[in-house]
């Protein structure tokens, strides 16, 4: 029987050879590069291809830089924080002379400090004061914080750090690097109270009451301590809630502001002259620990 005869008479046969001679559509398994159908859109394409402008790639690489850096690093964060700092005390120690020498502050200069302590402004990290001997420095204790110290590592006051909680950090502020020197040398200390007395809250009441009259002799019976720099201002302490500041172009002239401030916020203050010091007084009653509490205050205005 002959190949032909023997593929008609068996039909499985002949679907077999039908497929197989037949062709059949494939399903492509990923489409066309450039998403074309065609081989003559992807070479139109490629011959029309054009480079980017310069400033294009440079515009991209900078971009690109710059977000690189930003997810390397971290924001700066100051380690530690002067603004309502209340210090306990300091001790000096100065290495400059063959004698070391050694003081602890009064209250004066511990007033001086903390104000000059509030505007500071700390640095990067320096590890290489770690290794290095202060030549002279301030050991400082407050409330509320681990003990650290402001030291100088060389004799010309161009290396000043803090050491805090083990770690070094630069303070790069001229005004601050001459009083630290001189501080620790022992020049220009601040006199202590004496036979003046502190003033109270219930001083500033009865001084109140004189208004736009007061002046700077109202206030010479009270100890304070001078903090002006160009202008007369003195900072007169009264408990660890409540100060008081006066300032003027001259004692001789009127004061031109006496205010009565908080301590944590000393943004928030009145001018005792013209504002009514019972009522910021009393507003502030329950930020006072029991022993500063006054007795009921009367109406002084």
């Amino acid at each position: 029987m002959t190949v032909p005869e023997y593929r008609n008479r068996n039909p499985t046969v002949r679907g077999c050879v039908l497929e197989i001679f037949n062709p059949r559509r494939m399903i492509a398994a990923c489409p066309l590069a450039f998403g074309e159908i065609g081989v003559k859109k992807r070479v139109i394409n490629v011959l029309n291809y054009k480079k980017p402008a310069v400033w294009l790639i440079v515009t991209s690489v900078i971009i690109c830089i710059v977000a690189v850096v930003c997810f390397l690093t971290n924001p700066r964060k100051a380690p530690i924080s002067f603004g309502t700092i209340q210090i306990t005390w300091a001790n000096t120690l100065d290495l400059r002379s063959n004698e070391p020498a050694s003081y602890k502050l009064n209250d004066a200069e511990l007033g001086e400090l903390r104000d000059r302590l509030r505007d500071l402004k700390i640095g990067r990290k320096n590890h290489d004061y770690g290794g290095f001997t202060p030549m002279y420095s301030l050991s400082i204790k407050a409330q509320g914080m681990e003990q650290f110290m402001i030291a100088c590592y060389n004799r010309d006051g161009t290396h000043v750090g803090l050491m805090y909680q083990g770690e070094y950090y630069r303070i790069e502020n001229d005004d601050f690097s001459r009083y630290l020197s001189s501080i620790c040398a022992g020049e220009n200390r601040a006199e202590a109270p004496g036979n003046k007395g502190r003033l109270s809250l219930n001083n500033v009441i009865m001084l109140s009451q004189k208004g736009e009259e007061l002046s700077w002799e109202d206030f010479e019976p009270f100890f304070y301590v001078e903090t002006g720099s160009g202008l007369y201002i003195r900072l007169y302490e009264i408990n660890p809630l409540f100060s008081l500041l006066m300032g003027g172009d001259n004692p001789d002239n009127k004061p031109m502001y006496i205010r009565l401030r908080t301590n944590t916020e000393p943004e928030d203050a009145i001018d005792i002259r013209t504002e009514d010091v019972t009522a910021f007084i009393s507003k502030h009653r329950d930020d006072m620990p029991d022993s500063l509490l006054l007795p009921p205050l009367e109406e002084s205005r």
